[in-house]
């Protein structure tokens, strides 16, 4: 990706769990700055880390990917987990991914345990997904985004995501309100960045986004092997979210985590 990839509002997240531990410092050289917008679809500013009082301030970010942690006789290994998020959070890092699948639907609790309990609420951003594949109407939305409030123990997300969007998925979340109970959800406060991660051409991309001008920002697959990648279109979905003023936050930057 050409040089401004790396200037304009582009959020690196998540980053493979393991750099929190063993050559993390070294992953940390390869941070974005996150981007906040000033408006809806406006200009780009800088944002203070979660809870600091410093307006204007650059912070860099590495996310925190919660697909792959560690394991010991099939389970998560709770200690373990427990010392990466104190080293990420140690070296100034905040934003943490997770999933309602993730790890036989463990993850959740995994974050709870290791992460929430142990930490202040304004010491992380913590981004979680609806699973879209468990959706047929829109009580499931509403049941599934309480048990994650439940599982995470949290009383908000910093960001939600529909999860993992493409042309029939959208068509999904039109049929079953999912759009209207999420924004009913971050009206209440429950949370407060609302976007999706995608997985589709850079044309239904499009679509969505003039579709949906409430969404605030979009995670897209992008690395160096998928930049011009005529499945994924990494650059062509990028240069549309970019089009639209939306922000980006990177999954699988070093071609893993799919």
């Amino acid at each position: 990706p050409p040089r401004s990839f790396a200037r304009g509002g582009v959020f690196c997240a998540p980053a493979p769990a393991a750099c929190a531990l063993r050559g993390f410092d070294r992953a940390r050289l390869f941070c974005y700055y996150k981007m906040e917008k000033s408006g809806r679809r406006g200009g780009l500013r800088r944002q203070p880390r979660p809870g600091s009082s410093g307006e204007g301030k650059d912070m860099a970010q590495l996310g925190f990917g919660t697909m792959r942690l560690p394991q010991q006789d099939g389970k998560i290994d709770f200690a373990a987990t427990e010392r990466m998020f104190d080293r990420f959070l140690e070296a100034g890092c905040s934003y943490v991914d997770t999933a309602y699948g993730y790890h036989d639907f463990q993850a959740e609790i995994a974050v709870r345990e290791c992460l929430v309990r142990r930490h202040a609420r304004d010491a992380f951003r913590l981004a979680d997904k609806m699973p879209m594949w468990f959706v047929k109407e829109r009580a499931d939305v509403a049941r599934l985004f309480d048990e994650q409030l439940q599982k995470t123990g949290v009383s908000y997300f910093d960001n939600y995501l529909l999860h993992a969007m493409n042309a029939k998925n959208f068509a999904l979340a039109e049929r079953t309100g999912t759009w209207e109970e999420l924004r009913l959800r971050q009206a209440r406060g429950q949370l407060r960045h609302l976007g999706f991660s995608f997985h589709d051409t850079a044309e239904v991309l499009e679509q969505a986004l003039q579709a949906h001008p409430e969404v605030e920002f979009v995670q897209l697959q992008i690395n160096y092997a998928d930049w011009e990648s005529a499945r994924v279109q990494a650059r062509l979905c990028y240069e549309t979210a970019e089009r639209h003023g939306c922000r980006v936050i990177v999954m699988e930057p070093v071609r893993g985590g799919a």
